[in-house]
């Protein structure tokens, strides 16, 4: 019988970035304790807190008691104990950063008390570093093993769960639509940020916005201490001013100004009309998680701060299919939220899941849905891929005391060539991503995979899209995050160096559709009418012989040229701008400034363009004629999509257009 105590003796709040010691203390009640029984303390994978640096099993203070986040355990009972520390105790995901504690000599009995102590000063060390991203309620969990059975229970106490507040603010953003819409009002957000990238109060004081470097408008005062404040496109339409530029319209800037510290910023380029007639440009994030699986905030949180702190037109939660503890009830709370926040023409929510199958299986690759339903094409929980570990392994395994029976067993749709055949092409769309279990690019299906992810917040995967065209595959480009954090479209890196990797600025999707609704939205996927960035809202758009981006185009003439026009509007100096073709680059420009429009004409013969046939890696790539869902292929005799990259390092491309000869 369990009737143990644990308290944790912290502060209720503590700030991003900050440092402090934990000092857990477990009192024995009537269960028994056997040498080799367990106490394990446990945190979510995507905190980014300072690696734990384990003591002495004594309490004693050991020579690397000067390193930051210093550990010790002792007893009142003078018991000495093994201690670790597990960064990556994968079967017990997301909880897998596990401190854990064994009894090798001396006994526990009810009534001796175990101490605890993370960040243990009292050798001259500093206290541990705490995350670096705000959470309303972060949480430790602690289970036991008194018996040393791999049967833990969880011991719960409210004093182990704190908020996390954000530091002071670093930056102020100013973010805008990027052109000015009849048929919506649009609106400017300014929200401040500390230097880790978390919401925080805005100062106070004078703060206006500076158009055309003439006309003031001011911050309003109210509802600064949230963060961030709102001002209606129309207080500043009356002072947009678009110039002509050879033939295309060159954006107002807007400039935020804030006196007391002689602050300015400028915000990202705005225009008074689309680049392409009949179609508005929509800026979107649809890659991101939540703490129904393995990351923070619930769905309607993160919803509602792509909506209104990154001012994000349309967004998606894509909780991971194989780490929901409660199956396809979570996934169906994520499908819940985003019905509830999806308003057409305002803020477009779609459903969303990651499929997380291994590699070999298809990888990782995000499903999403058009209409209010959504199937659970669920690869299966992560426990049910343990039986796939080599028998030494799974002798070391110990499951975590939430396993249910059905997250052991091996799912109907666990390889990605069966979501292929039972997905409805018109009604679900999928995206390869790179991060985490990579995608496998010998898995494509036309009718469904209209774009991949060329960057997330793990890394570029330029690689991968390149070993997409050269398949033949016909996909554009989009990009996001893999948030874990609860800032879907502006999550920052981590803290600290993680096998996760998320090294990486939250990348963006801009979509050129009519208007700001799903079936307008999912109509521009399908066309292949997007781009990536890496978080910056650059205006871009790419023309072949006035065929946009996305388009495949057929020539009579394979002598004939072709003519290309670029249109770029940074958000700073814009370093360079490069034209590929079939996967390899075939000019740069220059410009140093903030805006560039390139008029280009390629005149090589067409029948002359060849495919690389090694990837930048050197791995041969075969032109595929058929995939594994059965479809056809036919390889475009070129493809050619545009990247730009600013001076800041901040990057987009567009999706490509293909060229066939009749």
């Amino acid at each position: 019988m369990i009737t143990g105590k644990i308290n944790l003796k912290t502060a209720d709040k503590h700030v991003v970035n900050g440092a402090d010691s934990f000092v857990f203390v477990y009192t024995v009640g009537k269960e028994e304790w056997m040498l080799g029984g367990h106490i394990f303390i446990c945190d979510r994978h995507i905190s980014d807190f300072a690696w734990i640096q384990p003591g002495d099993g004594t309490g004693t203070i050991l020579n690397n008691s000067e390193s930051a986040g210093y550990a010790t355990v002792k007893s009142t009972s003078k018991a000495v104990f093994e201690i670790k520390y597990d960064f990556y105790y994968n079967t017990w995901h997301p909880w897998e950063h596990i401190f854990q504690i064994t009894l090798k000599k001396g006994s526990l009995k009810e009534g001796d008390r175990v101490t605890i102590v993370f960040g243990d000063k009292s050798g001259g060390a500093p206290a541990l570093r705490i995350q670096s991203f705000k959470e309303k309620e972060f949480k430790f969990r602690v289970f036991i093993d008194p018996e040393r059975k791999n049967e833990f229970t969880e011991l719960k106490d409210k004093s182990l769960s704190f908020e996390i507040l954000p530091a002071k603010w670093s930056d102020i953003e100013v973010v805008m639509p990027s052109q000015v819409m009849p048929d919506k009002a649009g609106r400017v957000v300014v929200r401040a940020i500390d230097q880790y990238g978390n919401t925080t109060a805005l100062p106070e004081g004078e703060m206006f916005l500076l158009v055309d470097d003439r006309y003031k408008v001011s911050v309003p005062k109210n509802g600064r201490k949230k963060g961030y404040v709102e001002i209606g496109v129309d207080k500043i339409k009356p002072y947009l001013k678009n110039m002509v530029f050879l033939d295309t319209y060159v954006p107002t800037e807007v400039h935020l100004y804030y006196p007391k510290n002689k602050y300015e910023i400028i915000g990202n380029p705005i225009l008074q009309e689309s680049l392409i007639k009949e179609k508005k440009l929509f800026w979107g994030e649809i890659h991101g998680q939540s703490y129904l699986c393995d990351g923070t905030y619930y769905p309607d949180e993160i919803l509602k701060f792509a909506r209104d702190e990154s001012r994000l037109d349309f967004a998606a939660i894509t909780s991971h299919d194989c780490a929901m503890e409660n199956g396809e009830k979570d996934y169906q709370k994520c499908v819940d939220a985003a019905n509830k926040l999806n308003k057409p023409k305002d803020f477009t929510a779609f459903i969303g899941m990651e499929w997380s199958g291994a590699t070999p299986k298809g990888g990782d690759h995000n499903i999403y849905f058009k209409g209010d339903k959504g199937n659970f094409f669920t690869s299966g929980h992560y426990l049910s891929k343990v039986k796939a570990y080599k028998p030494e392994v799974l002798k070391e395994l110990t499951l975590p005391p939430w396993t249910k029976e059905w997250m052991l067993e091996v799912p109907v749709h666990a390889d990605l060539a069966k979501v292929y055949s039972d997905a409805d092409p018109n009604e679900t769309m999928i995206i390869p991503h790179g991060g985490g279990r990579i995608c496998n690019m010998e898995y494509h299906d036309p009718m469904l995979e209209p774009v991949m992810e060329i960057q997330s917040g793990h890394a570029v995967f330029e690689f991968l899209a390149c070993e997409a065209l050269q398949k033949g595959y016909r996909m554009g480009f989009i990009a996001g995050s893999d948030d874990h954090r609860g800032s879907l479209g502006d999550s920052h890196t981590q803290m600290r160096k993680s096998p996760l990797g998320y090294t990486e600025h939250s990348g963006l999707v801009a979509a050129y559709a009519q208007d700001c609704t799903r079936e307008s939205i999912w109509k521009a996927f399908q066309e292949k009418s997007v781009y990536a960035t890496t978080g910056a809202r650059i205006i871009l758009n790419f023309k072949l012989n006035d065929n946009i981006m996305g388009k495949s185009v057929k020539m009579d003439n394979p002598k004939e040229s072709r003519q290309f026009k670029i249109e770029v509007f940074g958000t700073t100096y814009i370093r360079q701008v490069e034209l590929w073709r079939n996967a390899q680059v075939l000019k740069i420009w220059r410009p140093e400034w903030f805006e560039h429009v390139i008029e280009f004409t390629d005149t090589e013969p067409i029948d002359k363009i060849v495919w690389p046939e090694k990837t930048i890696f050197g791995k041969e790539v075969k032109n595929v004629n058929k995939t594994i869902s059965g479809r056809e292929i036919k390889r475009a005799q070129a493809a050619y999509f545009v990247k730009v990259i600013q001076s800041d390092g901040h990057m987009a491309w567009s999706s490509p257009v293909w060229i066939d000869v009749k």
